[in-house]
């Protein structure tokens, strides 16, 4: 990079520069967990989040140079609250204090799916590295085993046709407790209240600057 200041000025245009989607503002969260002690399993979750003047806006380059508005500030509150027992309880909240404005462009939709894309990705080779690097170091462990069960076959192959082992036991009671786990009752809960919400679509593909639709909901209540 050169500084605009020196005798060397970049001659590329603005509309060469990274573009990226940036979200700002102040956020305070609270998370709250609770775990059963005896089976070290999590039983219930609370989380609240608060934002205060949280606005999203495209812009380009590292100096954010251009910005357009893709949310405008809003503040707004977030409740999640899952509690597993008989019934499997997941609530949702999405509270807001301020109207919703929100502008989704073409191209604001393109360049999301493409961030989206390439952390998925990071994430995909992150992972398949990791199962190779487990895979190649159990390859002796493997063979260890192996080499065990070559030298104990004359002794299990008696026992074929005798009574069930107990590793066919703990199969079957696995089965049965598989069996009761998706007969658990599930409910989820989704609620969303909002003074004002106003969702705009634009072109802006090929130069073009259109709104395509705008919905506009006054004192909005969702789910219940």
């Amino acid at each position: 990079s050169m500084d605009s200041s020196g005798p060397f000025v970049s001659t590329k245009p603005s509309s060469a520069l990274t573009e990226t989607i940036v979200l700002q503002g102040k956020m305070k969260a609270n998370f709250e967990m609770t775990s059963n002690t005896a089976s070290n399993d999590i039983v219930e979750k609370d989380y609240k989040i608060d934002a205060e003047r949280v606005e999203i806006y495209t812009a380009k380059g590292a100096s954010l140079q251009h910005p357009v508005s893709i949310l405008e500030p809003a503040k707004f509150s977030i409740f999640y609250y899952q509690k597993i027992g008989e019934v499997h309880l997941t609530d949702l909240k999405f509270v807001t204090l301020t109207p919703i404005d929100l502008t989704i462009s073409m191209q604001n939709a393109a360049l999301a799916s493409a961030l989206a894309t390439s952390i998925s990705d990071s994430f995909s080779t992150n992972k398949e590295t990791s199962e190779d690097e487990a895979e190649r170091h159990s390859i002796s462990a493997r063979e260890a085993r192996r080499i065990a069960r070559l030298d104990s076959e004359l002794d299990r192959v008696e026992d074929i046709d005798g009574p069930m082992t107990p590793s066919e036991h703990s199969t079957d009671v696995s089965v049965h407790a598989g069996q009761q786990i998706e007969q658990m009752r599930k409910l989820t809960r989704l609620k969303m209240t909002s003074p004002e919400v106003i969702l705009t679509l634009t072109n802006d593909f090929q130069g073009l600057d259109e709104a395509l639709f705008k919905v506009i909901a006054m004192n909005w209540v969702f789910g219940g």
